[in-house]
């Protein structure tokens, strides 16, 4: 399991991603330590990434709207 985490401000957000055999990336999302949602999405092991990376973005720009 590979775990990706950022902070933005007083909010803490953490991935928890497992990639099976098939290129199948399940994230468990984590705000503040507690479990948010689960989402199955299939990607390229190496388009995973790029997918952190927008949605870190998008989270840091609906927390802003707040």
């Amino acid at each position: 399991m590979k775990k990706r985490e950022f902070r933005h401000g007083s909010i803490h957000v953490r991935l928890e991603e497992k990639i099976d055999k098939k290129g199948y990336s399940t994230f468990n999302v984590y705000l503040n330590n507690e479990r948010v949602k689960d989402c199955k999405i299939t990607l390229p092991e190496e388009e995973v990434d790029d997918y952190f990376v927008q949605l870190k973005k998008s989270i840091i720009d609906n927390l802003e709207r707040l």
